[in-house]
């Protein structure tokens, strides 16, 4: 038997649904099958996040956090603040109403009824038909539309409350609206999609520090828009003949859909990621060095944090020695004790962090390897339906495998040092290791890259 385990993003890719659904479904479902070499049977199987329509609905939606980003743009006054948050508060009870709609419509969604066509010559696998997919794409092409509109009606009513001066920076609204649904898509790869703006604005610097990078700064985000405005555009175009091609039962394909479509739609998502990350690498540096020395630690820690955020992120380590420093009954031994192992760790946990990501961007440039961006190109490429089978080869390499195994190790032996340094009673205040491996699921950790 083979085992063949693909996103559902692959699947729906470009289907009408948009691109923050489509980014939901990209790290939020996994369907995986066991087709036999010969042919001769099939056995489904499936694995399906709890709330992988939420985290649609989430994605779809213009976030408080980015709407707070508007009113900074704009420099609204208190009345105006109060009249978009006014509007915020209906668009968003709008959206969850037509979430609940399309989760009422997905319920015909069976990835248990599967329906296998086989070359009779060769044994090979000619199509596969899912129970309820037609209808559930359908329901997400109109719930992409709805969504669409509602966004671009909330936008339209803001932008009706400005003064002339004002409306001189609704440019830079429509490119931070545009960076939070395209950049999604960046996912593909790390970095692809980092936005630059909002880790300087959320680093609040101060005055000097501001004015020296602002320049900088406005020129990412130009450059970067020049890259997201025309695939806006060209997704735009490709939902349209992709919902076309939904409503066409002559469209065929291997889950009734057209597979040049979809393809191209790849391709695009491929494009974009590699032009983002590209750009986001070239400015990350330039406002590095721009910054004063004492802000270029924390900017820098932050874009790693976002372009590798399976990598550097809080584990149980970290916190069990968080927890462990600030116990109020601890004696001088042991806090002399526990500084050494956090001085030690820290350094270790940056070297080790550092190895890891090297490993993950190497294996991301191979073109034989087995990383998402890889493997998509791969499938993008293929002269034939059957090259979707391709994501049975997404894998993380030897080198990334042995960096997570590294990185896991340390974090073992610092909790171990950790343990070994306290009273009983100091044990249990201890936060609870974490159920399962929190460095043991490198298919969560490929569906997180990007930022």
């Amino acid at each position: 038997m083979r085992r063949v385990t693909t996103s559902l993003f692959g699947l729906l890719s470009c289907v009408g649904i948009g691109a923050a659904p489509q980014a939901a479904l990209a790290q939020g479902v996994t369907v995986e099958y066991s087709v036999s070499t010969d042919g001769s049977s099939y056995q489904p199987g499936f694995d399906v996040e709890t709330d992988m329509l939420g985290a649609v609905e989430e994605q779809s939606l213009i976030s408080a956090k980015r709407v707070k980003e508007f009113i900074r743009l704009l420099d609204l006054d208190k009345a105006q603040v109060e009249a978009v948050w006014d509007l915020h508060e209906g668009y968003a009870a709008e959206l969850r109403r037509a979430g609940d709609e399309l989760r009422e419509a997905m319920k015909a969604f069976d990835p248990t009824d599967v329906d296998v066509e086989f070359d009779g010559e060769d044994g090979a696998t000619t199509a596969i038909a899912i129970g309820g997919m037609d209808d559930s794409m359908k329901a997400f092409a109109a719930y992409g539309e709805t969504a669409r509109e509602m966004q671009e009606e909330f936008l339209e009513n803001i932008r009706m409350l400005l003064t002339e001066d004002q409306a001189g920076n609704w440019v830079r609204v429509e490119r931070a609206q545009r960076r939070g649904q395209m950049l999604q898509l960046g996912v593909l790869v790390s970095g692809g999609s980092v936005d630059l703006v909002r880790i300087i604005d959320e680093m609040e610097l101060g005055e000097s520090a501001e004015a020296l990078v602002m320049p900088i700064v406005l020129r990412y985000e130009t450059d970067l828009d020049r890259i997201l405005e025309p695939m806006e555009r060209k997704s735009k175009e490709m939902e349209e003949k992709m919902t076309e091609s939904i409503e066409d039962p002559e469209a065929g394909g291997m889950f009734g859909m057209d597979m040049d479509l979809m393809k191209e739609g790849m391709r695009m998502a491929i494009d974009l990621a590699d032009g983002v990350k590209s750009t986001n690498e070239r400015y990350a540096r330039l406002i590095e060095s721009t910054l004063p020395e004492a802000d270029r630690g924390a900017f820098s820690d932050e874009v790693k944090r976002k372009s590798f955020p399976a990598i550097y992120k809080k584990t149980h380590a970290m916190r069990t020695l968080s927890a462990a420093e600030g116990l109020d009954d601890l004696d001088t031994s042991q806090r002399d004790q526990l500084k050494a192992i956090g001085d030690s760790f820290e350094r270790e946990r940056r070297a080790s962090n550092n190895a890891w990501a090297r490993a993950v961007a190497a294996d991301e440039a191979d073109p034989e390897g087995g990383s998402m961006l890889a493997v998509l190109r791969r499938v993008a490429e293929a002269e034939d339906e059957m090259g979707f089978m391709a994501f049975m080869g997404m894998r993380e390499s030897d080198n990334v495998s042995a960096a997570r195994e590294a990185r896991k190790e340390l974090d073992e032996r610092t909790v171990a040092r950790i343990h070994a340094v306290l009273q009983e009673a100091q044990l249990e205040r201890l936060p609870a290791a974490p159920q399962g491996d929190e460095f043991g699921n490198p298919m969560q950790d490929m569906m997180m890259i990007g930022g």
